[in-house]
């Protein structure tokens, strides 16, 4: 008697092994382009969450020295350093004895506290590639103002970032006119 050998073969195919390859392989292409594409998108986010951080820890900074001085002046900056790295430094004359200055140094704005010509703090507020930086001093009414206005372009650094732009606007001497106010409020 002849005997036939139904016995099936199990496992897979050369061609179902490399249809497998391929499409697990575009599978991972895709999943590394979509991951790649969030990472930057993190990167570039958390880069303008940092420079608006920055700018708001020196918002808050200098309308409160802003608003303790009792006087503010522009000095003009050194010639001795380039226009792009060092921006035109602002005073702010807490009294005789104190004064606070603020002065852009290459990607950062140097706070420095000085009292009797020796210099008791210093902080810096790191800001982003291709900031620029301009101070302004206005007077209204008899009350002086002082404004600080940040503006960065999209082609400065990349164009990941947009185009943005900020201003820090401080009553100099608020502090000493709301104490004279109630000094002579019945």
């Amino acid at each position: 008697m002849h005997r036939k050998n139904h016995r099936s073969r199990g496992g897979w195919s050369l061609i179902e092994t490399a249809v497998l390859m391929m499409a697990t392989s575009a599978i991972l292409s895709v999943v590394t382009v979509v991951s790649y594409g969030l990472l930057r998108l993190q990167s570039t986010t958390r880069k303008y969450d940092d420079a608006r951080l920055a700018v708001r820890r020196l918002e808050t900074m200098l309308r409160t020295d802003a608003h303790a001085a009792a006087q503010a002046t522009l000095q003009d900056a050194p010639a001795a350093k380039p226009a792009a790295d060092e921006a035109q430094p602002v005073l702010l004359f807490q009294s005789a004895a104190e004064a606070i200055s603020y002065q852009r140094v290459q990607r950062r704005i140097e706070r420095r506290v000085r009292r009797d010509n020796k210099e008791i703090r210093r902080e810096a507020f790191l800001l982003p590639h291709g900031l620029s930086l301009s101070w302004k001093l206005s007077s209204t009414g008899g009350v002086d103002y002082i404004s600080a206005d940040f503006e960065r372009d999209a082609v400065a650094e990349n164009q990941s970032l947009p185009r943005y732009a900020w201003r820090i606007s401080a009553v100099v001497g608020l502090d000493q006119q709301r104490l004279e106010q109630n000094r002579t409020a019945p």
